[in-house]
């Protein structure tokens, strides 16, 4: 299989108004290739000769191969418009491995152009990136069982340090996702919950919060929630948790799944309670009790939420001198018809 270096690679797809179009065989999507062709892509020197291509679709993963060192490198997802671009999403990929390339998404207008580009982590080093097999669809119409579908975004980032600016992530204008710390850690008080600020690294509050705790990031579509127990002169939970905020009344479908790893400490479950808050109180809809090897636990259950509710997926920490990272991966949360 060809591939092209990493130094070269960039591929760049434009988006044509009323460029024609036709639904997907199987799963839901619209194609936006012409059938055993790469009309419409540009790219690098050597043309990609590896991508396979089938029946108007490309689908993919990447992989990666440092000639010098161990870094990972980071696929960027670019939005390119005329007067310049920005970062729609990111995927890491490990020296030597693979990542899917299913949790990049982006909206385009008419005339932009969308970037796959990567960067490999550190300085003084080079390698190897391929894309295989790769696949773009419209996503804006409904899946095939029915209803529509919230995701995490690929990357989540603030705009401004030291300000909320970014969160919550809106979508046609309304918020749909945010990132909340609790202070007090009375975590079934409304009035206890505050959106995140952006320290230029992670989301993560200067004040209330002890050794970097409570922080959360977003990477590959999944959600990290690393929180902190009481300590001496700390005696509160410093906690943080992923806010669902639903933009029409009705039951929705949540899968996923949810992991932790702790650093610190000798508990052995770690729960993440699942809440639906209102402007008062937060009441718990299910919780999930994680063991501390790191093991997946499936998340799948339904909740009706009405107007001015919110589903607050929040890692709880009452244990003494323990702290662990959350992760909440895979999260779909379907309107059911």
């Amino acid at each position: 299989m060809k591939y092209v270096t990493m130094r070269a690679l960039a591929v760049f797809f434009l988006i044509a108004a009323g460029a024609g179009a036709s639904r997907a065989d199987d799963g839901f999507g619209v194609n936006l290739l012409r059938p055993d062709c790469l009309a419409g892509w540009d790219y690098a020197d050597p043309p990609p000769a590896g991508w396979t291509i089938a029946d108007g679709r490309l689908s993919g993963t990447a992989d990666s191969r440092i000639w010098d060192g161990k870094n990972n490198t980071t696929l960027l997802l670019l939005r390119r418009r005329a007067d310049g671009a920005e970062k729609a999403g990111s995927v890491v990929i490990p020296h030597q491995g693979t990542a899917s390339l299913d949790s990049l998404r982006v909206e385009l207008a008419a005339g932009q152009q969308f970037t796959l580009l990567p960067k490999i982590e550190g300085m003084f080093a080079g390698g190897t990136c391929r894309l295989l097999d790769l696949r773009v669809t419209l996503g804006d119409l409904a899946p095939a069982d029915g209803g529509v579908v919230y995701r995490l975004p690929a990357a989540w980032e603030g705009t401004k340090v030291g300000s909320t600016d970014g969160n919550p992530i809106t979508a046609d204008g309304r918020p749909i996702w945010r990132l909340d710390r609790v202070y007090p850690d009375k975590h079934i008080m409304a009035e206890n919950y505050a959106p995140l600020p952006w320290n230029g690294t992670v989301w993560h509050p200067e004040d209330h919060q002890q050794g970097g705790q409570p922080k959360a990031r977003v990477e590959n579509a999944s959600a990290l929630l690393s929180v902190a127990g009481p300590w001496t002169n700390y005696e509160y939970q410093k906690i943080c948790g992923l806010v669902f905020i639903p933009p029409e009344s009705g039951v929705y479908q949540v899968r996923g799944t949810a992991s932790t790893k702790p650093w610190s400490g000798r508990a052995e479950v770690f729960r993440l309670a699942v809440l639906k808050k209102d402007t008062q109180r937060a009441a718990e809809v299910i919780s999930f009790e994680l063991p501390r090897d790191a093991s997946p636990v499936k998340m799948d259950f339904q909740v009706e939420l009405t107007e001015g509710h919110e589903l607050v997926f929040l890692p709880l920490m009452p244990h003494w001198n323990n702290a662990t990272a959350t992760r909440v991966a895979d999260l779909e949360i379907r309107l059911m018809e």
